[in-house]
C-alpha cells in the first residue's frame, strides 16, 4: 500500500476518532443519574463493557502502525514520536494481560492506562502544536533523526500523526473511564 493511500485512510479513522470522542463527551455531559437507560448511559454501558477490548485493539493498531511507517515505509520517527511510542507500547501488554486474566483487574489495569494515556495525550498534543507552526517550547529529542516541527503527514489541512497519536490516548482515557465506572456500579 502507498503511504499516500494509508496516510489518506487514517485521516478518514481521525475524523472517526474525533466523532467517537464527541459521542462519549455528549454522553458524559447529558448523562442522566435520575434517568437510566437513556442513550447516553447506554451508549456508557456499552463502552465499558466493551472498553478493555476496545483499547486493546487501539493501542495494538497503533503498535502495528508505528513499526510498520517506521520499518517497512522507512518513515523516521523523531524524538517526540518515540517518547509517545514509549507510552503506548507497554499499554498492548497491560491489556493483554487484563484480557488473558479476565476478572477483576480491568480497574487496576484502567488507571495505569489512564497515567500513561495523560502522558502521552500531552506529548503528542504539544507535538501537533509544533507541527502546526507553534513556537518551541522545548528542544526536540534527538532531533538529529527527524525535524520534531516538520509534518510529514497533513490530512484534510489538519489530521498529522502526533494528532492520531493523541486521538487514540484520548480513546483509550475515554474506554477506561467507562470500564471503571461500570466496576462502580458493580
Amino acid at each position: 500500500m502507498e503511504v499516500s493511500t494509508l496516510d489518506y485512510l487514517l485521516g478518514i479513522g481521525g475524523l472517526l476518532a474525533q466523532v467517537i470522542s464527541l459521542i462519549f463527551l455528549l454522553a458524559f455531559f447529558f448523562k442522566d443519574r435520575r434517568q437510566s437507560y437513556a442513550w447516553p448511559d447506554k451508549f456508557l454501558f456499552l463502552a465499558g463493557a466493551f472498553g478493555l477490548w476496545a483499547s486493546f485493539f487501539i493501542s495494538l493498531f497503533g503498535t502495528i502502525l508505528t513499526f510498520y511507517y517506521s520499518e517497512v515505509l522507512g518513515v523516521l520517527p523523531c524524538g517526540l514520536c518515540w517518547l509517545q511510542r514509549a507510552f503506548l507500547y507497554p499499554q498492548v501488554i497491560l491489556f493483554g494481560i487484563a484480557l488473558w486474566k479476565g476478572g477483576g483487574e480491568e480497574k487496576r489495569i484502567a488507571d495505569y492506562a489512564i497515567g500513561l494515556s495523560l502522558a502521552g495525550a500531552s506529548v503528542a498534543l504539544y507535538h501537533h502544536y509544533l507541527q502546526m507552526g507553534g513556537s518551541k517550547l522545548a528542544p526536540c529529542i534527538s532531533s538529529l533523526i527527524s525535524d520534531c516541527s516538520t509534518p510529514t503527514m497533513m490530512e484534510f489541512g489538519y489530521i498529522t500523526y502526533p494528532l492520531l497519536s493523541f486521538l487514540s490516548f484520548i480513546l483509550i482515557i475515554l474506554f477506561m473511564i467507562g470500564v471503571k465506572s461500570n466496576q462502580e456500579k458493580q
